[in-house]
């Protein structure tokens, strides 16, 4: 445009399950480079190398004012953050340090966020650019922050979990193997907004660990397993309070007709392994206003 004195940079990262780049394209200039990254690296990650280096080639030009456009909203957000505040990537911090260097020698740097794969030329040369490292036969020696590790230690540790656990003896934890046979990704109540009071009682369910008189009686805790409800001798556990127990029929009924409006089996494995906040806070009123400590 006219009276225009921008320079603009394409900055773009990408990142396969089975490689990873990144590049950075100034069309005023003809000048572009990719370069590619270890697999493991993050789309963050790369998405700082292509801001780093592209910062780095602007110490060559002329004092200018430079305005790098990238589509990753997160590393701009973390660009401005407050270091004080939070745990940055070292990666921000280089970027950080090479802008004040470039402000200093009165280079302008500014940055805007523009959206991806809107059909802006610049932007898709880039992304083309960063996609096309995976092409590369060199492997990248591009050292990546600890934190781009993390998800490959997680899963590591998971595989070997999981072996763990299938290789155990059947009748151990039968209990909770018929709740839950293979170990999940993440734990049950992970994405659910449950007071702490609520996982907790919930969870001494699942695991049969609770305060309820079958278990308390092993603990040393109660002078008997027996249900307290009347004098029939019946082992007073989750299954029988919600199933089996006469003195709570009409009770029960409520909380038949409730769980049946939330589409939830009344059954134990059913209720036991159920996502829904509602569900879990019927279960525990129930018990707790039949008299019973979780």
């Amino acid at each position: 445009c006219v009276g225009c004195v921008w320079v603009v940079v394409y900055t773009d990262g990408s990142v396969s399950p089975l490689s990873a780049g990144y590049a950075f394209y100034i069309p005023e200039l003809h000048v572009s480079l990719s370069n590619n990254l270890p697999s493991s690296s993050s789309s963050f990650t790369a998405e700082c190398y292509a801001i780093i280096d592209a910062l780095t080639l602007i110490f060559n030009f002329a004092p200018n004012k430079y305005l790098i456009a990238s589509d990753s909203m997160s590393c701009l957000q973390a660009l401005i953050s407050n270091p004080l505040h939070s745990q940055l990537s070292p990666l921000v911090l280089r970027i950080k340090s090479l802008i004040f260097n470039l402000n200093t020698l009165n280079y302008t740097i500014h940055f805007l966020w523009i959206p991806g794969h809107t059909g802006l030329h610049g932007n898709e040369f880039v992304d083309y650019l960063a996609k096309s490292t995976s092409n590369f036969i060199l492997p990248s020696l591009t050292p990546l922050p600890h934190s781009d590790f993390f998800p490959s230690f997680k899963r590591y540790i998971f595989n070997i979990w999981c072996s763990y656990w299938n290789n155990l003896p059947t009748n151990f934890a039968s209990r909770y193997r018929n709740i839950t046979p293979n170990i999940p990704n993440n734990i049950w109540f992970s994405k659910l907004d449950l007071h702490r009071s609520h996982i907790t009682r919930f969870n001494r369910l699942r695991i049969g660990h609770s305060l309820l008189p079958s278990h308390s009686f092993k603990l040393g805790l109660n002078d008997s397993p027996f249900c307290t409800l009347h004098l029939d001798e019946c082992i007073c556990d989750l299954s029988h309070i919600l199933f089996d127990c006469h003195a709570l029929i009409i009770e029960r009924l409520d909380l038949v007709n409730s769980l049946r409006s939330l589409n939830c089996p009344f059954n134990l494995h059913s209720i036991l392994n159920t996502n829904c906040i509602f569900t879990i806070k019927c279960i525990i009123k129930f018990i707790l206003d039949a008299g019973f400590i979780i």
